[in-house]
């Protein structure tokens, strides 16, 4: 269980995770950069659900990147990972885990695979999601956010990770 927190400034795209990692009930372990990679300074991931899938994610995205910050190339991106995923795990489904993709000043949210949105303000993803949402809303910042997460959901937790990425004017 996780927490991730985004937020889109006018000049600027933040984003923060916690680093707990769990199985069911079970605490597993505090782990860095397990949730949130920095591809390139233009090109950070991050996400929440299975860790087999996050670690494929990552190795999928240090090959590979979306050809621009278009929807459609987003879009396109995400079928590209399904493809590979589905090359090294057989039984991968899609809803299993929830993605940002952060490319070139835009920032997208996947959902269950093909459920993709841009995220033009503030959005959280993870166990957490509604404790960082509000703190979001009353104009905390992506840390903040994380951090009341942590302290309000038993499922969230560790050392805090922030990237954050320039948009271009």
């Amino acid at each position: 269980m996780s927490v991730l927190a985004v937020r889109v400034l006018e000049d600027s795209i933040e984003i923060a995770s916690d680093s707990l990692v769990t199985y069911g009930m079970r605490v597993q372990s505090e782990i860095e950069d397990c949730k949130l990679f920095k591809i390139s300074d233009n090109f950070i991931i991050g996400g929440v659900g299975y860790l087999r899938d996050l670690s494929l994610m990552k190795m999928f995205a240090t090959d590979s990147k979306p050809s621009d910050n278009s929807y459609k190339s987003i879009f396109l991106y995400v079928s590209d990972y399904i493809s590979y995923i589905k090359k090294h795990y057989d039984e991968y489904s899609p809803e299993d885990s929830i993605y940002y993709v952060i490319y070139d000043g835009k920032c997208y949210r996947i959902d269950g695979g093909y459920d993709i949105q841009e995220v033009t303000d503030i959005d959280s993803i993870g166990s957490g999601y509604e404790s960082a949402n509000a703190i979001l809303l009353y104009g905390g910042n992506v840390v903040d956010a994380v951090k009341i997460a942590c302290q309000v959901n038993p499922y969230c937790g560790g050392d805090i990770f922030k990237y954050e990425v320039k948009r271009k004017i």
